[in-house]
């Protein structure tokens, strides 16, 4: 039970498939003696007054000469005092953010110097870089670069000297259209996941039609104890409400179909976009309730499928601790518990803890996939619904849900909240004066509400872990350093949704006793025809889509198409042919019509008005007893669709 509920609220979370952009930007070019390779750092070009440009493809290499922390541009007569009279045309010169304007501290070097570059560190982010105050009696024309404190600590860091290198800028790498290793594992990753839920969704509903199979046919099936009617007369074994025996079963394994009202769809639409606000409003406060979710629901659930794969080898279950009943500070019992369960315990825990302790390394990346593919296995096998007109309305709602947050909120005032300066510069190409290009160091628009949360904007460095995360698998050298997010993204909600369909695909296949799963194999072609439609979208438009747009269609008319063509469409919609398997219907064989019906049933009465057939029940408790575990329900001849 703690499993399901903590399952709902992921579901109540779903995220687009997130690839971080930018737009065009510049790249520091780091050219050591030492090093086979340039190394790259994202730096940007401060904007010139009056319309000049600088000439990035023909800048050429600077050779850095780094002033003391000490040294205030602003002050022009200790600048004059700390530097040199000369230096050379190919030198740039890089220098700290001082108080006064940047337009002041150029052209006080400039004025000093005219043939050489300028490297501003400065500790300000998302600012626009424009010389343009005072621009008449200050027209700086030399090229300024400004650069991240952070970013220049990193370079320093790398290479022992700066008289070892070699400074020039370039257009960054275009790796929007190169081919990312990742996508492959992203849909082997999901091709995993959703088998393993799938089918241990289809193999609880297995065991749940053998019980009601075991059921019917533990009932006599002699001519003695079987009334001679009309063939098509189905017969259903309806279980007592009181039946212990029952009871127990659905404890331990659950109910098959999972029910789900209107009320509740309301609800978990209601509480997703409570959820996806409070993250976009309080980021730095719901992060940490968030990833505490993550960590509560990604240990039971890992200890779900650990114990689930305990039953493939059944000498790890044989060994069990009885149970122990705790009267202080309060009474509980715990156990019977298999060293199993112990043991998947104690591995669950020790990878949540270690996910959560270094979840902001490198790596981390690889914890947290392992725990989203429990946490999504889990849930796929436990939303078995029984129609697909419960299963249509919900994709349909977060199909909606996904367009608007993601489309729609970047072009609602209420939600603009984050949006960023842009700053741009004019370059001119090499060999032309004419035809300027525009670069442009942050974003122009404004990011939408998934992308702000799903990229953890906001959150002080945190991220939402409900998402599978891959790395590109790209050589550094080749990825553009501008890039905040350098992974591939896929949110949990575009795996548990769609498979909740593949899920109720695969268990109907099973209660139509299919030869072969067509309607599963179709929802699992279709499925990844949409994933695949979803990074082609992300390869042409080079920003965030969510995923369910692509997906959501797929799946639905893909299925509905299946079942026209197999005439199967009520009975998919209206889920009868599950409930059937389930009430374990059977039609009962005949008895033959030339004997008398009336020799073999003496002590047997009829009720036709209620068309209820009591007696040649083997019923230890005697005839007037009314604790037998089932009765049998003779329905009127019916059509089968």
């Amino acid at each position: 039970m703690t499993v399901k509920i903590i399952s709902i609220f992921f579901l109540f979370l779903c995220y687009p498939v997130v690839h971080c952009y930018t737009d065009e930007a510049i790249n520091l070019l780091v050219h050591s003696n030492t090093a086979s390779e340039d190394y790259r750092y994202c730096i940007e070009l401060a904007k010139l007054p009056n319309g000049q440009t600088v000439n990035i493809t023909d800048f050429g290499w600077y050779t850095p000469y780094l002033l003391s922390t000490t040294i205030n541009a602003c002050n022009l007569t200790n600048l004059n005092n700390s530097l040199p009279s000369s230096l050379p045309s190919k030198t740039m010169l890089i220098i700290y953010e001082h108080a006064c304007t940047m337009t002041e501290q150029s052209w006080n070097i400039e004025q000093r110097y005219s043939q050489i570059a300028l490297m501003i560190i400065t500790e300000r982010k998302d600012t626009s870089y424009e010389l343009t105050y005072n621009s008449t009696t200050m027209p700086v024309s030399i090229p300024v670069l400004m650069f991240l404190s952070t970013d220049f600590n990193s370079m320093k860091n790398r290479f022992e000297t700066l008289n070892n290198i070699k400074l020039s800028i370039d257009y960054p790498v275009d790796t929007s259209r190169k081919f990312r290793p990742a996508i492959l594992l992203m849909f082997l990753l999901v091709f995993v996941v959703l088998l393993c839920g799938n089918f241990w969704a289809a193999d609880e509903f297995k065991k749940n039609m053998k019980d009601s199979n075991a059921i019917l046919s533990s009932q006599p099936s002699s001519a003695d104890s079987t009334p001679r009617v009309d063939r098509t007369v189905p017969v259903q074994i309806v279980p007592k409400q009181n039946s212990p025996r029952l009871n127990n079963d659905s404890e331990e394994k659950g109910l098959a179909i999972l029910p789900m009202t209107c009320c509740f769809i309301v609800l978990m639409i209601v509480f997703a976009v409570g959820w996806l606000l409070l993250l976009y409003f309080f980021p730095q406060v719901m992060i940490h309730i968030l990833q505490a979710m993550f960590c509560i629901s990604a240990f039971s659930s890992l200890t779900r499928c650990f114990n689930r794969l305990s039953y493939f080898v059944p000498i790890l279950r044989r060994y069990q601790i009885s149970p122990h009943t705790f009267r202080k500070p309060c009474t509980c019992t715990i156990g019977p518990l298999n060293f199993i369960t112990i043991l998947a315990m104690s591995i669950s825990l020790t990878l949540v803890v270690i996910w959560f302790v270094y979840r902001h390394s490198d790596w981390a990346w690889v914890l947290q996939d392992i725990l989203g593919a429990a946490v999504c296995i889990t849930v796929t096998s436990i939303y078995r619904l029984g129609n697909m007109r419960v299963i249509t309305i919900i994709l349909v709602v977060f199909f909606l849900y996904d367009i608007f947050f993601v489309f729609i909120t970047p072009y609602i005032p209420i939600f603009q909240k984050s949006s960023t300066t842009s700053s741009s510069v004019t370059a001119a190409p090499s060999g032309s004066s004419l035809g300027s290009r525009t670069i442009s160091r942050k974003s122009t628009r404004t990011p939408s509400v998934m992308e702000q949360v799903a990229l953890g904007i906001g959150a002080n460095g945190e991220s939402v872990p409900l998402l599978f995360a891959l790395p590109m698998f790209i050589p550094e050298s080749e990825i553009d350093p501008c890039v905040t997010v350098r992974k591939s993204m896929l949110g949990f909600g575009d795996i548990i949704l769609p498979g909740i369909l593949l899920t109720f695909c695969k268990i109907f296949d099973i209660a139509s006793a299919n030869r072969w799963p067509i309607y599963y194999l179709q929802s699992v072609i279709s499925y990844f025809v949409g994933l695949a439609l979803t990074h082609v979208a992300l390869y042409l438009m080079n920003t965030a889509q969510p995923a369910l747009l692509y997906i959501v269609p797929c799946i639905l008319l893909s299925t509905i198409i299946t079942s026209l063509i197999r005439r199967e469409l009520k009975e998919l919609y209206t889920g009868k042919r599950l409930e059937a398997a389930l009430e374990g219907t059977k039609e009962k064989p005949l008895a033959p019509l030339d004997n008398d019906l009336s020799s073999s049933m003496d002590e047997d009465t009829i009720d036709n008005a209620d068309g209820e057939y009591q007696g040649g029940i083997d019923n230890p408790n005697g005839p007037d007893s009314d604790d037998s575990d089932s009765i049998i329900i003779m329905n009127e001849p019916t059509s089968r669709f």
